[in-house]
């Protein structure tokens, strides 16, 4: 990664998550969820809660 002056982080299969299901969110399923597509609306309504 350029800018952070580091290498890549590369994520097992099941720790990423590209649209992730409703059951994923609320069971903080993975290390990283990429919010895409219809799982967006999960995000803006769910998700975001968890960071607070």
């Amino acid at each position: 990664m350029m800018i952070a002056d580091t290498d890549a982080a590369v994520l097992k299969a099941g720790d990423y998550i590209v649209n992730p299901g409703p059951d994923q969110i609320k069971n903080k399923t993975g290390i990283l969820h990429h919010y895409v597509d219809l799982s967006k609306e999960s995000y803006f309504k769910q998700a975001w809660k968890h960071f607070l």
